[in-house]
This record gives C-alpha cells, sequence and structure tokens, in this order.
C-alpha cells in the first residue's frame, strides 16, 4: 500500500504529516517481535530531502530503525513503475511527493493507493488543495484509476469557533463539491514539527516527557491520521456536516 503526501503549497506540513504516519507505524512495530513487524519504507520524492535528513539524523543518534527503512529518489530519474516496484516489497509505503505538479509528479501521484493533500483553511492554501483535487479527480476518471485522494485539515486550533465567516463558506464549499476530506486531523503541527526537528517520533517524546499533553495528543492523532489513511474514513457529501466538523474537530474526527 502506497500513501502520499502531495501539496504544491509550502508550509501545510507534508513532510510533517509523512513522519507524524512513520511515527504511528513505529510505535506499532515497536509493540511486535521483530519478525511481526510491518515493514515501511519511507520515500524522499521531495528535493528539499526533509525527511531524508530526518532518516539520518535518526541513524546518526542510534535511534531504533522500528522496521522501516529511508530512501531518497529524484522524481526525474526514478519512473513511477519503479517507485510501485520498491514499495512491492513492504507492507507500506509512505511517500514525500515533489511540491510541484507536471507529467513526471503526476504519474508518481497516480501510481499511489492514498493521496493526502494537507490543506490549512488558510485561502490560498484551500485555493491550492482545490487545484489539486480537481486535477487528480480528473486524471483519476480519465485513466479509470483506484487511486484515492483527500484533504487532510492541518493547523487548526482544536476550537474552531474563532474561524470567520469565510473560511467557514470554503470549508462548506469544499463538501457541496463532493471532495473527500479525511476522517482526523493535524491540529498540533507545532508539536509534530518538533519530532522532525529532534529526530523522534511523538510516542517516543511522549514516554520521555509523560506530563506534556501537548506531545501526548500529538502521537494520537498520528495514530488516528494513519487509522483513516488506512481504513480511508472519509466526511463527504454532506453540507450539514460542515458545521460538526468545524465545532467538534477536536475529539470526533480521530473516532
Amino acid at each position: 500500500m502506497i500513501i502520499s503526501l502531495y501539496s504544491t503549497k509550502g508550509g501545510v506540513g507534508k513532510t510533517t504529516t509523512a513522519i507524524a504516519l512513520l511515527g504511528a507505524i513505529a510505535e506499532a512495530n515497536a509493540k511486535l517481535p521483530e519478525q511481526e513487524r510491518h515493514s515501511v519504507l519511507a520515500v524522499d520524492a521531495d528535493r528539499q530531502g526533509t525527511l531524508t535528513q530526518f532518516g539520518k539524523n535518526r541513524e546518526e543518534k542510534g535511534a531504533p530503525a522500528y522496521g522501516i527503512d529511508f530512501i531518497q529518489i529524484d522524481p526525474d530519474e526514478v519512473e513511477p513503475e519503479e517507485l510501485r516496484l520498491k514499495a512491492s516489497h513492504y507492507d507500506i509505503a509512505i511517500v514525500d511527493l515533489p511540491g510541484f505538479y507536471d507529467e513526471r509528479g503526476t504519474r508518481m501521484v497516480l501510481s499511489s493507493d492514498v493521496v493526502l493533500i494537507p490543506t490549512d483553511l488558510g485561502i490560498a492554501e484551500v485555493d491550492v488543495a482545490f487545484d489539486l483535487m480537481n486535477k487528480i479527480s480528473r486524471l483519476v476518471e480519465e485513466y479509470d484509476l483506484e487511486t484515492k485522494h483527500a484533504l487532510l485539515i492541518t493547523k487548526v486550533e482544536p476550537s474552531m469557533n474563532f474561524i470567520n465567516k469565510f473560511q467557514k463558506m470554503i470549508f462548506g464549499t469544499t463538501i457541496e463539491a463532493g471532495y473527500a476530506i479525511l476522517d482526523a486531523k493535524m491540529s498540533l503541527l507545532a508539536a509534530h514539527k518538533n519530532t522532525k526537528n529532534f529526530a523522534s517520533y511523538a510516542f517516543e517524546q511522549a514516554a520521555e516527557d509523560p506530563a506534556s499533553k501537548g506531545i501526548s495528543w500529538a502521537s494520537d492523532e498520528g495514530r488516528g491520521l494513519l487509522q483513516a489513511a488506512i481504513n480511508y474514513k472519509l466526511v463527504e457529501g454532506e453540507i450539514d456536516k460542515a458545521d460538526f466538523l468545524l465545532y467538534n474537530l477536536g475529539k470526533e474526527m480521530s473516532k
């Protein structure tokens, strides 16, 4: 199974979300005997190489691998078919895709089983996310593919009472347009970014500092996101669910 993170807008948490997914898998693997662990491939296809550096930093400090292999690929040199071949040797692959839209990048997107498009509820970010959802939807229909894609809401407050009317309208429009919104959230993006900066998964930091509610919450979010991505839980189609999400994002979306 290939789960890819994709956005052409910087700062929405694409790589951070990939690390949160890897952390949830690592946490599950840590509880299993080595021979029973899920094999995981972390693929960095973004030229910034942030995911690759995260893996190198973990290796340098002697952190456990938890069954996760990190590789970096150049999307200009690696065909999407090669990506699927590499991923076929693992139970699951998490791919941090490049932040641009061209033919090769598109094919890499469509070689994925699930594509998550992170976005917050800012005007520019939502506009980019809409554009990507439109493009992927058309390609999936044109080539009769089974690739699933969904928006992932990031950088939002647990209570959405501060969202203005325009942002609420955007959110409602998303659902009215028939777009899928992943039944999960990444609200504490700052806490997730700390795990990236320290080359530690959220569950590892939570074990070191059990009093930190932010880190524990981030760990919970990672687990909820992984479950939602694998099971592809969605919220879509019903406009009345927009207000439900806006005001009850904290607890209900991760169920």
